[in-house]
């Protein structure tokens, strides 16, 4: 007799912020059972135990299946997941083959309820999510393995095999009689054909895997006993476990401030339910994804730090709950501050006030004396061996960057790569060296693009920068920009290096002053203000789109222009500039 069935819907999870709260449903039919089995007797979801018989001979492989209905619990929406466990025990481990199959099903798909191995197209059962099967190995006979997997078929929740729990040396590990395995399988919508599947045994995860299918919602459990080789395995502990979570639809960005400077990172996320923000509650954290050590802000969808300082710099992500189900996590983004990362006056020494990089003399460079730099002292490199390191632990990547130093060549013509500076070892195409043109210019060679500063002229000092802003290499000489170097970054520093090229044999040999490394991109005033500071005087930071006479502003001057050339036509034939 088919009997009519209450489990719990429990949506298990434990987080900081929020608490998130079981809800009971009922299953809209009955328990479903097809040949070689008896009506189970499911009860107290809780305690529930069904025990298959041994199937006898004139049945099919696809012998004894079991199933039913959760209307209205599907997989409607972006974000709703649902979690099917059971623990299932062998109660004999000397079967030779053998399989219980189980998954989650769209009844659409499915021709008659009463007999669900006959699905339009397929075998009902073979469109199931995963297998827990025990089953010989290789030679030895009378034993029995545990594996779970899902298994690609026509509008299924997978495209990819997976056999997983790998962890003994013949294959497998060993079923043991009498002993229960938790096993779980967690299916979320991504979007209307993507799902990803994921499986547990006793806890540890066993697979995962992203499937695209056909299938809009499922709204049915299953289990199958497949194969005449399992001669009894008990099912017991069954429960369906849906929540609907946030949909994450903007990702915090990251984001840089000069200290001081507030600012923010935001996510924006909807409730798949209502599609819009209600019922939505949100935690921020400092740290990376998982590290829950260190909430804060206030519940907003905005996290905002009103002036930032060096200690705020960090990762921050927020996890976002939707009252009564599921919690969404965003991904984590990184505030940096805006600052003068590096500084080497190279006042007699390569320290760094600035910082923690000071660097290290190689060779054996000397100072200039008495002002002799172009701000107090500078350094003077002799071109045989003299350079400064200072080297990183490991390769750096660095979203921004700005290099800027003050150069004076001895020699315009020093051969080519001759270099001032490089940051890698020139192992890697990520990486950059200003140097010499060997005819006469200071050049900018990257991994994966060039670009030129201009003339250099025998002891005559110039400010040589070069940005990157996340985009874009540009170029600077004396403040103002004069070339860019291409989309591809150049950015993953080995070490900041004053006078050799990335191979380490060509020195340069010149004077070099005040070096500078900021961890953000200087816009054309920045570098313009970095020299005028210096040097005084004013220089042309980006020309106004209607500087007409080319003096750097827009004015009655540039009107004036215009209007000299007022009405003037060019057009052919006469006629037409009548018009």
């Amino acid at each position: 007799m088919n009997t009519k069935i209450s489990i719990l819907l429990l949506i298990v999870a434990l987080f900081v912020s929020a608490p998130v709260f079981a809800t009971t449903v009922t299953l809209d039919g009955p328990w479903y059972t097809g040949s070689g089995s008896g009506t189970p007797s499911l009860s107290d979801p809780n305690a529930a135990s069904f025990t298959w018989g041994t199937p006898n001979s004139t049945e099919t492989a696809n012998s004894s299946h079991l199933w039913s209905y959760f209307a209205d619990q599907g997989l409607y929406e972006d974000g709703d997941s649902i979690t099917l466990s059971f623990t299932v025990t062998p109660a004999d481990a000397t079967a030779t083959g053998g399989t219980l199959r189980f998954g989650l099903f769209d009844s659409n798909d499915l021709q008659v309820l009463n007999n669900l191995n006959q699905a339009t197209g397929d075998d009902g059962f073979l469109e199931t999510l995963g297998y827990f099967s025990q089953c010989n190995q290789g030679s030895e006979t009378n034993t029995s393995y545990l594996f779970a997997r899902t298994e690609g078929k026509t509008n299924e929740l997978s495209s990819t095999s997976l056999v997983e729990q790998v962890t003994s040396g013949d294959g497998f590990p060993r079923l043991t009689v009498g002993t229960p395995y938790d096993v779980t399988l967690t299916v979320t919508r991504n979007s209307a054909t993507e799902y990803l599947v994921t499986s547990t045994i006793n806890g540890a995860v066993v697979g995962g895997t992203t499937a695209t299918i056909n299938a809009t919602s499922f709204d049915m459990v299953g289990f199958l006993n497949a194969g005449t080789g399992i001669e009894s395995m008990e099912l017991a502990n069954l429960q369906v476990t849906a929540e609907k979570v946030p949909f994450i639809t903007g990702q915090p960005e990251d984001v840089s401030a000069l200290e001081g400077d507030p600012a923010s990172l935001t996510v924006t996320a909807v409730n798949p339910t209502t599609g819009d923000a209600t019922g939505l509650s949100y935690q921020w954290y400092r740290g990376l994804n998982g590290d829950t050590t260190t909430p804060v802000g206030a519940d907003s969808a905005t996290y905002t730090i009103p002036s930032v300082t060096i200690a705020d710099e960090g990762s921050y992500y927020c996890i976002v709950t939707l009252t009564g189900n599921g919690q969404a996590e965003s991904q984590a983004a990184a505030l940096t501050v805006k600052r003068l990362l590096v500084h080497w006056p190279l006042d007699g020494n390569p320290n760094d006030p600035a910082g923690d990089y000071d660097g290290i003399e190689y060779g054996d460079p000397n100072y200039t004396t008495g002002g002799g730099g172009l701000i107090g002292e500078a350094i003077v490199l002799d071109g045989v061996d003299d350079r400064i390191e200072y080297t990183f632990a490991q390769q750096t990547e660095m979203p921004q960057f700005t290099v800027t130093f003050w150069a004076q060549t001895s020699d315009p013509d020093q051969s080519d790569s001759t270099s001032l500076f490089n940051n890698g070892d020139g192992a890697s195409v990520s990486n950059f060296q200003i140097d010499m043109s060997g005819t006469g210019d200071y050049d900018y060679t990257g991994g994966y693009a060039s670009g030129t500063f201009g003339a250099a002229e025998t002891d005559t000092w110039i400010l040589l920068g070069v940005t990157y802003d996340g985009t874009t290499t540009r170029l600077y000489a004396d403040g103002q920009l004069v070339d860019s170097a291409g989309d591809q970054p150049n950015n993953r520093f080995d070490r900041f290096c004053v006078g050799v090229n990335r191979g380490t044999s060509r020195y340069f040999q010149g004077i070099i002053d005040d070096f500078r490394v900021y961890n953000y991109a200087l816009t054309n005033v920045d570098m313009a203000l970095v020299y005028t500071d210096v040097m005084g005087g004013e220089i042309c930071a980006q020309s106004p789109a209607y500087d007409l006479n080319d003096d750097c502003r827009v004015n009655l001057h540039d009107f004036a222009i215009l209007t000299a050339q007022w009405l003037e036509c060019g057009r052919v034939p006469a006629e037409a500039c009548d018009q």
